[in-house]
């Protein structure tokens, strides 16, 4: 309750603690005025000073009014200066809507324009969204404009769906554009599916359009076929 009404007081006190401790005690606070009072917690986190501390309060503040009203807290995270607060505001309030409804959180996601913020957020809805109806998402993934967002988010599709279906995964990550990208991502799948099903994984890299050096590499790690 201090902290509510007097937060400059209160963070003066709080000086003589370890910075771990009063990083963590700011976010406990900050995550539980949200859920309950959001606006006045923003009025709160506006009131400490600019620093790294406050950047975490926003993002803890924008967590958990997304639990409740998620567009409310996008339309919280749209009202911040661009910055590192509002990129992980923004992260914050992809990972709790895209877990009950990513197709909304999508939407808006993908609103933001080209630039590292959509890329992570396209990144965290295809990621949490593959991870249990990829299907649905596969549309979405479909319709998003050639860039490096696309890239992304195909990227992390991939990632996700490698363990189950690392064919499928393949065939999703060959679609992306930019060749560093598309390498890295397949060289992760192929790791994965090495794992799972040596044999097949082996088939797929010999004949696959990786750099002859990856293949080596990945090959060698696997080790020689079962006979």
């Amino acid at each position: 309750r201090w902290m509510q009404t007097d937060a400059r007081g209160a963070l003066s006190y709080l000086e003589s603690f370890p910075e771990a401790f009063r990083s963590d005690l700011l976010n406990r606070v900050a995550s539980r005025w949200g859920s309950s009072d959001p606006a006045a917690a923003v009025g709160w986190a506006n009131a400490l000073p600019q620093d790294a501390t406050r950047d975490r309060v926003l993002t803890s503040i924008a967590a958990s009014w997304a639990l409740n009203s998620p567009s409310e807290a996008a339309d919280f995270v749209s009202s911040l200066p661009a910055g590192t607060a509002q990129d992980g505001a923004a992260a914050a309030v992809i990972s709790q809507w895209a877990n009950y409804d990513p197709e909304q959180a999508a939407a808006w996601a993908a609103r933001f324009p080209e630039g590292k913020l959509r890329e992570r957020a396209l990144q965290q809805v295809a990621q949490q969204w593959a991870a249990y109806a990829p299907a649905e998402a596969a549309p979405w993934l479909e319709s998003l404009p050639q860039g490096p967002s696309r890239d992304v988010a195909i990227g992390g599709y991939a990632t996700a769906i490698a363990k189950t279906a690392p064919e499928t995964a393949v065939q999703w990550a060959e679609t992306v554009s930019d060749l560093a990208v598309r390498n890295s991502r397949l060289e992760s799948i192929a790791r994965i599916w090495l794992r799972s099903d040596p044999d097949a994984a082996r088939a797929w890299i010999n004949q696959s359009a990786l750099p002859d050096r990856k293949k080596q590499q990945l090959l060698t790690v696997a080790g020689p076929p079962k006979r």
